[in-house]
């Protein structure tokens, strides 16, 4: 296994559709962690790898469960599988991908849903990680849309 260094953001970008001067920038946080099977794509929703985390490297992978409690942010770039790359975990993005068949309404909450990598409406409070900031209705796990990024479960690592 590849150590990537202990579990702690290493990267706070300032989000490139922020005001032209600069003083509305937001910034987004990031992580670095090693990747399970399947290769990722920006955008697709991870869970936590329990059985590969260390004190010292985060690992993640995807479900295809719903409303899966170890979601822990989104791919923030391509990730080969078994490969390390960063993980959103705070913020606002644009490429969020989503299921629209049970629909996405702006202010939604999202949460995982099958395929795989993919946010869905969430109905369970604990496996929250974004809230849509613009709809999504088409029956198809196609959509991208802009969300804000809120994981609780690694903020403040």
């Amino acid at each position: 296994m590849v150590a990537v260094g202990r579990i702690r953001p290493v990267t706070m970008v300032d989000w490139p559709q922020a005001g032209a001067d600069g003083n509305d920038a937001i910034a987004i946080e990031l992580v670095t962690a090693l990747n399970g099977t399947t290769a990722l794509t920006a955008g697709m929703a991870v869970i936590l790898k329990k059985a590969s985390l260390t004190l010292e490297t985060l690992a993640v992978d995807i479900t295809t469960s719903t409303d899966d409690l170890e979601v822990c942010g989104m791919a923030y770039e391509t990730i080969a599988a078994a490969g390390t790359g960063r993980i959103q975990i705070f913020g606002p993005t644009a490429v969020l991908k989503v299921d629209g068949t049970t629909d996405v309404a702006a202010g939604s909450h999202l949460g995982t849903i099958t395929p795989a990598g993919t946010a869905a409406t969430s109905t369970t409070a604990h496996a929250r990680f974004a809230t849509a900031m613009e709809a999504y209705a088409t029956n198809d796990a196609l959509g991208i849309i802009d969300a804000l990024v809120l994981c609780r479960n690694m903020r403040g690592w």
